[in-house]
C-alpha cells in the first residue's frame, strides 16, 4: 500500500499539497484516512519516506512505475533524494546540538575634542544565543596617553 498513490501525490508533495488533496477526495475510506495521518505529520511522513526508499532499494519500484518514467525523471529522482539525505544529516546535527557558534561585533565611538579623545567600545557577544553585551569608556589626553577606563 503506497500512501502517496491513494492521495494521488508524489513523495515531493509539499503539505500544502497533501491538503489539497486530502480535501478534494469525497468517499474518504480508512486507508485514506491512514495516508492522510501518515503523511501530515512530519516525523512519521519521514519514517514513511526512509520505508519506502528502503523498500526501492529491494524492489526498485518508488511511487510510480518506472516503464513511464523518463531518464530525467530518474535524475531528478535522485538529485531530491540526495537533497534529502543531507537534509536529514543536517537535521541530525541540529537535534544532536552539533549547532554550536560565536559571534562577536564591537561598535566604537571616537569623540575628539581639544583637550583629548574619548572612545567607546561596546562589545556584542552571541554564544549559542546567549548574548552579552560589554562596555568599555576610554578617556585620553591630548597627546593619546589614557586617563581613565572604565568598563562595564
Amino acid at each position: 500500500m503506497n500512501y502517496y498513490k491513494i492521495l494521488n501525490i508524489t513523495i515531493f508533495s509539499s503539505f500544502e499539497d497533501i491538503i489539497k488533496a486530502y480535501e478534494n477526495i469525497k468517499n474518504k475510506t480508512s486507508d485514506i484516512e491512514k495516508a492522510y495521518t501518515i503523511l501530515i505529520n512530519y516525523n512519521s511522513r519521514k519514517e514513511y519516506d526512509q520505508q519506502l526508499l528502503k523498500n526501492d532499494k529491494i524492489n526498485n519500484n518508488y511511487y510510480y512505475d518506472k516503464k513511464t518514467s523518463t531518464e530525467t525523471d530518474n535524475n531528478i529522482q535522485n538529485l531530491l533524494i540526495n537533497i534529502n539525505k543531507r537534509l536529514e544529516k543536517i537535521e541530525n546535527k541540529l537535534e544532536n546540538n552539533f549547532t554550536n557558534y560565536y559571534k562577536e561585533s564591537k561598535i566604537i565611538n571616537n569623540i575628539i575634542k581639544k583637550n583629548g579623545k574619548t572612545t567607546s567600545i561596546k562589545t556584542i557577544i552571541n554564544d549559542n544565543g546567549k548574548k552579552n553585551t560589554f562596555n568599555k569608556v576610554m578617556f585620553f589626553d591630548n597627546k593619546s596617553k589614557l586617563i581613565k577606563s572604565y568598563n562595564n
